[in-house]
């Protein structure tokens, strides 16, 4: 009779660890967000020796790896894997530009962002699956000016339009205008 009760014990108990194992993570659990964009460059980063538009993820959290092959992005709801990051860990508080200007290669997505707008995801493979971790679909930008969509404070759920841009820094500048961009509820579409 024990051994009988031990082992349906010892079942229920693998059985649960398989359910948990292949349960969505919960998208609160990783607090990479999409932070920064900037649809409408007209001058470069003589430093980096890149010009273009860009858009820039922060760490909310404790140093994450982000590793080739699980972590995307994607400015198509249709193609979730659009763009996978290279191998790189993101810092406490770290910041990660990537340039979004049509110069395919590491740190350059295969898309441009668009100055009209447009919805941007961060997409992390969990068990197999695509799961959006964080979305924005940012207003209009004007050339010239210096405007981008930014979260203030970094990582919080309120954009703003602002001037000038913080890429690697803390977006703690004087906002320009208090006009929202769109921070996107990955459990239903526009």
């Amino acid at each position: 009779m024990q051994r009988t009760v031990l082992f349906c014990f010892c079942l229920a108990a693998i059985s649960c660890s398989k359910q948990m194992d292949q349960e969505p993570m919960a998208l609160t659990d990783v607090p990479i967000r999409i932070n920064e964009v900037f649809a409408a460059s007209t001058q470069g980063d003589a430093a980096q020796d890149n010009t273009g538009d860009w858009l820039e993820l922060y760490n909310a959290g404790p140093a994450l790896p982000l590793a080739a092959g699980e972590w995307f992005l994607t400015d198509d709801r249709d193609e979730l894997l659009k763009f996978q990051l290279t191998d790189v860990t993101l810092d406490q508080q770290g910041y990660l530009r990537i340039w979004c200007d049509g110069k395919e290669g590491a740190d350059h997505p295969n898309f441009k962002l668009s100055s009209k707008g447009e919805w941007l995801a961060v997409v992390r493979v969990v068990h197999g699956r695509a799961a959006i971790i964080d979305s924005v679909h940012y207003k209009a930008q004007r050339g010239g000016r210096g405007l981008t969509a930014s979260r203030y404070p970094d990582g919080a759920h309120v954009w703003m339009t602002r001037t000038p841009s913080t890429p690697g820094a803390p977006n703690n500048a004087p906002l320009q205008d208090h006009t929202p961009a769109t921070a996107d509820d990955p459990a239903f579409d526009d």
